[in-house]
């Protein structure tokens, strides 16, 4: 037998995993599940145990856990009384390696196809812990974007629109930004140096590369009365004036954002999707053996059926069985006593005719007794012994073969 059942090797595809890569903690939890589904005759399924369990790795691409889902009081715990997880377990595990050739039964099916994964099977993107690894030549601004709420979003998207816009427009983002800053550092009205043309191509012309060009460059900008952030809010003004490619990019940054914050809720829904999705097949898996303990009650109930159908049908028949016997033995009474009274009526015949019998023998004496007084008038002869016998006892014989003929009949 393997040593995995079909629960654990579902689990490991769904993982993408090796056994081996699983801490001993959570196989406790695994076979705790399936021990748990196997008393309630349950089927343990992937969907249901990811439904109370999810998976945590504290560095990606080594060991992983399992742990309840949930946090807190909200903290959706299947087992109760565990014990904190063993540390410093790795040094009482060994690798188990299989030789050259050899296929163990409980890692590869009998077509070569392993049960489950030998190694992970999406490897894990490295990301960037400093920003000192990040490629050269490029603006932090352009990876990290951050909205007046805090929100982070992703600015490879922002960016390849704001380029694709500038595509169209037939100019790119740089040439906007020279423009821009030309546009700014124009000279303002009642500078010094537009009343004297001449001057700005004299001695004032030669003075831009010198101090004394930057000491009248900073005369003339405190002789307009301007200052410094009245300047920088003059640029930034300058910047968000309206103009159809910066109102569409705006347009796009901005559907972008409702996209990113959509698919932000998206993922912050994807796990209460996947739980109500697990909880679904929980309840498919229930309803499924509800509807077979459903049937097995069923046909017990009409095999319950059938047996007290027949009971009825067996006591119905020894109700007619009884009321029979009732009828022959009333039928049976009714013979006896008649028969009864045949015997009575030829007891009475009997006695009667052993009366006459008597009156015959007294007669007999007394004619014997004459006969013996009376000797002149011839001999006399005396019965023999077997015609007195025979003369007793056929008064007998006539009362017994009547009674016989009685009951016969």
């Amino acid at each position: 037998m393997p040593p995995f059942t079909d629960f654990e090797i579902a689990l490991l595809n769904r993982a993408g995993c090796a056994p081996s890569m699983m801490m001993p903690y959570s196989w406790t939890l695994v076979g705790g599940f399936e021990a748990l589904c196997n008393f309630h005759r349950v089927e343990a399924t992937v969907e249901a145990f990811f439904y109370f369990f999810q998976m945590n790795f504290p560095q990606k691409g080594s060991w992983f856990y399992f742990q309840a889902r949930g946090r807190g009081p909200h903290a959706k715990k299947l087992f109760w009384d565990l014990r904190d997880p063993p540390k410093d377990w790795k040094k009482d595990f060994f690798l188990v390696r299989p030789r050259r050739g050899c296929q163990p039964t409980w890692w590869f099916r009998e077509d070569g196809s392993p049960l489950f994964p030998t190694k992970w099977v999406e490897p894990f993107e490295e990301t960037v812990k400093v920003l000192s690894a990040l490629p050269p030549g490029l603006d932090i601004d352009d990876y990290f974007i951050t909205d007046e709420n805090g929100g982070k979003f992703n600015p490879a998207r922002i960016l390849a629109l704001t380029k694709r816009e500038e595509a169209k427009h037939g100019k790119s983002r740089s040439a906007d930004r020279s423009g821009s800053s030309s546009a700014h550092h124009s000279k303002p009205r009642g500078d010094p140096r537009d009343e004297d043309p001449k001057k700005g191509h004299g001695k004032g012309h030669s003075s831009h590369s010198g101090s004394k060009g930057k000491v009248s460059v900073s005369i003339g900008s405190k002789a307009s009365g301007l200052p410094s952030h009245k300047r920088r809010h003059g640029k930034d003004a300058e910047l968000r004036s309206p103009s159809p490619k910066r109102a569409k990019c705006e347009e796009g940054v901005e559907k972008e954002k409702a996209l990113l914050a959509a698919e932000k809720e998206l993922e912050q829904l994807r796990p209460e999707v996947a739980s109500l999705r697990s909880s679904e097949q929980l309840l498919k898996v229930q309803l499924e053996n509800a509807q077979k303990e459903l049937k097995v009650w069923k046909d017990r109930s009409s095999a319950l059926d059938e047996e007290n159908k027949a009971l009825r049908r067996a006591k119905e028949s020894a109700v007619d069985g009884q009321r029979k016997l009732v009828a022959d033995h009333s039928s049976l009474m009714g013979e006896y006593e008649s028969l009864l009274q045949k015997f009575r009526e030829a007891s009475s015949e009997n006695a009667q005719l052993e009366d006459a019998l008597e009156e015959e023998r007294e007669a007999v004496k007394a004619l014997a007794s004459d006969c013996s007084a009376e000797p002149s008038e011839g001999p006399r002869v005396e019965p023999s012994i077997k015609e007195a016998e025979a003369a007793e006892s056929k008064p007998g014989i006539i009362s017994e073969e009547f009674a016989n003929s009685i009951l016969a009949d």
